[in-house]
């Protein structure tokens, strides 16, 4: 994996993170899976995520990803305090999956290579 998609990575992860957190978050965990060489897996593993916070997640992030926006676009992330940034998740990540087990959400996105 080259040092870009690590940083889009890198990226994918801090929005996310700061997204839940915003949303009152106290907990929340981050896997990444670099094994794959065609695919990149972050899980995050939250507790009593709130059913509008799913809702929200699957509008924003389930979408179709955009290679052309991806390539400028990823770099603007982070710059502003804007809810927008959610939405260039979603450009940036194939695909948002989300598991339960018991109080814990677990979300994982996939991105592919």
């Amino acid at each position: 994996m080259n040092i870009h998609e690590q940083k889009k990575t890198c990226k994918i992860i801090d929005e996310f993170a700061l997204y839940l957190m915003r949303k009152g978050q106290k907990k929340v965990n981050v896997d990444i899976n670099l094994d794959n060489e065609n695919e990149t897996i972050i899980k995050v593993k939250t507790t009593n995520l709130q059913p509008e916070v799913i809702d929200k997640l699957m509008t924003y992030i389930n979408q179709e990803r955009e290679l052309e926006i991806e390539e400028y676009g990823w770099e603007l992330m982070g710059e502003s305090d804007v809810s927008n940034e959610l939405e260039l998740v979603g450009l940036l990540i194939d695909r948002l999956d989300i598991e339960f087990e018991g109080e814990n959400c677990i979300l994982i996105l996939r991105r592919k290579h």
